[in-house]
């Protein structure tokens, strides 16, 4: 089970000087396909991550003055409306503070899952989630609502669900990451007779692995949300 919520470890205070001890992590939480899948409601508090591999939380009900320690001296402080998602590299460590209560779905983009949407990210030259990020999804919000409504009800979850679901959420994630590339380079002067590489996009994505007809990730995306192959 990969460890998320690492909640005995020391963490360098901004000075530098001192370091901070966190009890258990607050509250209750719900936990599928041996961890990599989180709904966690919890009182005010804080928590420190420590994922071993790429971690997405997406914020279900809107929470004031949330703090984001990423190290000594950076500490980001915002405001996180329902639909923000918090993304934290593999191997980074970070402490998260919310004043008020909090409800989220955090997802582990595994590797395997990364490494299904290859295709959807050829443009881009840096690792998958490799740098702390938060973005405002309303897509991932109501994904991040099926996710918590499988876990919380009374038969057994299906994994099978879950798994595409979470491949969703890497999807959106992976789009909104491969569209702000592109703004990016498009502000940018092309040289004469360069035009800028373009990937496939998530439902030209969806639709060949679909078409494959080999029951992969496509085949239950499309079938469950259909919108995302317009």
């Amino acid at each position: 089970m990969n460890t998320i919520f690492d909640a005995k470890r020391a963490f360098p205070a901004d000075d530098g000087n001192d370091a901070m001890q966190f009890p258990d992590f607050p509250g209750e939480r719900l936990t599928a396909l041996d961890g990599r899948l989180i709904h966690a409601v919890s009182p005010a508090g804080a928590a420190l991550f420590r994922p071993a591999e790429p971690l997405a939380m997406v914020i279900l009900s809107a929470i004031r003055d949330m703090e984001w320690s990423l190290g000594p001296g950076v500490t980001q402080i915002f405001d996180a409306p329902a639909g923000m998602v918090l993304v934290f590299p593999a191997g980074s460590q970070s402490v998260l503070r919310w004043p008020t209560g909090k409800e989220s779905v955090s997802v582990m983009l595994s590797t395997e899952r990364l490494e299904g949407l290859e295709e959807l990210s050829a443009e881009l030259s840096e690792p998958l989630f490799s740098a702390v990020s938060r973005i405002i999804d309303s897509k991932c919000l109501q994904v991040a609502h099926l996710l918590r409504g499988e876990l919380q009800k009374q038969a057994p979850a299906s994994e099978r669900y879950l798994d595409a679901l979470m491949t969703v959420v890497a999807t959106l994630l992976l789009r909104n990451h491969v569209d702000k590339r592109r703004e990016e380079g498009s502000r940018r002067a092309l040289l004469p007779g360069v035009t800028p590489h373009r990937g496939l996009s998530p439902g030209k994505f969806l639709q060949q692995d679909l078409h494959r007809g080999d029951g992969g990730a496509g085949r239950h995306l499309a079938w469950s949300f259909p919108h995302l192959l317009s």
